[in-house]
């Protein structure tokens, strides 16, 4: 009694908040290949007790020992009951504005940690400096490393004359990552759903630019 080999402090049960974030964006719906169902059904699994109905145990943990909150975070800061019934339907993933705005939402209040559960896209990556002042911080990254092959139009841009009988030159400017030796087919479509163009190109490596260029003669004037 007098020589204890061990002594700790341990804070008063659910006197302190613990901030459990999960992203809601569109791209946790992206298939990895070693996941093909997808990354939120491995963000429902982190969260869901595998044997029965209701929160994994870490979090039931969490809610003894914290008084609990739940967010989802996309282009907006919602609470949530549960993280099974997120829809992953964000448009845009804002996670340093969101994280920040989460932090003064709770400024002053004894927030014991903040876990973010996301696949690590971000929108807004640039303005992580606005994150200064959060609590401790615990990301999990959900996804493969290895990205899987993406196909993006990056810009696209029209050019005309003030002639109604010279073509108008449409340009596309693709991103292709994870395509190498792949060919890419490019299609000009009208409102109708009818092809007027098309063309094609051979990705060379896993990170390529491309360009197409579409030159045709309006069939009548006005916006097409």
């Amino acid at each position: 009694l007098v020589e204890p080999l061990w002594s700790g402090t341990r804070a008063v049960p659910r006197a302190n908040l613990f901030l459990v974030v999960a992203d809601n964006s569109r791209s946790l719906t992206i298939r990895d290949r070693s996941h093909p169902d997808g990354r939120h059904r491995q963000l429902r699994q982190l969260t869901a007790d595998p044997d029965q109905p209701g929160e994994a145990g870490w979090l039931r943990q969490l809610g003894r020992d914290f008084d609990l909150r739940r967010h989802s975070i996309d282009s907006r800061l919602r609470g949530c009951d549960e993280f099974a019934r997120l829809p992953f339907d964000g448009r845009a993933s804002h996670l340093a504005t969101m994280l920040a705005k989460l932090r003064d939402q709770y400024r002053g209040q004894p927030v014991a940690g903040v876990i973010l559960l996301t696949d690590g896209i971000a929108g807004d990556i640039a303005e992580a400096d606005r994150l200064a002042g959060l609590p401790p911080f615990y990301p999990v990254i959900i996804g493969d490393d290895d990205v899987p092959p993406d196909v993006s139009v990056s810009h696209i841009s029209v050019s005309q004359t003030a002639f109604e009988d010279m073509p108008v030159t449409i340009r596309s400017d693709i991103t292709a990552d994870g395509c190498a030796d792949r060919t890419l087919r490019a299609k000009l479509v009208d409102e109708d759903g009818t092809v007027l163009d098309e063309q094609q190109a051979v990705v060379a490596d896993d990170n390529t630019r491309l360009a197409f260029t579409f030159r045709l003669l309006p069939r009548r004037a006005g916006i097409s």
